[in-house]
């Protein structure tokens, strides 16, 4: 048995030997792979292409070339009537500011960006009221709304369209 005992010792070298053995192929397996993943890559940015294409195809067949329109909510701009009474119906309770406490009745004028379906890609204050705490109230309400409702025919009349909010209107 004492002879035996030894014989567990000698084994560990050759152990050490395997884990170096087995390094390289470690190494080895991502050069494996990275052609792999190449391939996965290519596939996914395939996909993706193909995607933004057809979601570009759609906002051409909607009309939504991405021009701009005038002004949507309280001005009466190119949108129709009807859709800009559905806007304000839905971001106007969403607008969470005191009217009483600004002087006069500002406008903030904010671009919308919108997708197909109507759901708002982006806002950007064209036009502060001069008051920050108004323009803040009507930014977060549109990112409350996430998208703006479909006009008579289903569809968004306009993918781009400016929007006017008075606190007292």
């Amino acid at each position: 048995m004492v002879k035996e005992t030894p014989k567990p010792i000698k084994p560990t070298p050759p152990k050490e030997k395997d884990k170096e053995k087995e390094k390289p192929k470690k190494a080895e397996a991502p050069k494996a792979t990275a052609p792999a993943e190449t391939k996965a890559n290519a596939a996914a940015e395939k996909v993706r292409a193909d995607q933004l294409a057809r979601l570009r195809a759609a906002a051409g067949a909607e009309g939504g070339s991405g021009g701009t329109s005038g002004s949507g909510v309280g001005a009466g701009g190119n949108a129709p009537p009807g859709w800009t009474d559905k806007v304000i119906k839905k971001v106007k309770p969403l607008i969470v500011f005191n009217p009483e406490s600004v002087s006069g009745n500002p406008a903030a004028v904010v671009k919308v960006n919108l997708a197909p379906d109507g759901a708002i890609l982006s806002t950007d204050l064209v036009t502060s009221s001069g008051n920050a705490g108004w323009d803040r109230a009507v930014l977060l309400a549109l990112t409350r709304a996430e998208s703006l409702p479909k006009d008579d025919n289903g569809k968004i009349p306009q993918r781009e369209v400016k929007l006017t909010f008075k606190p007292k209107d």
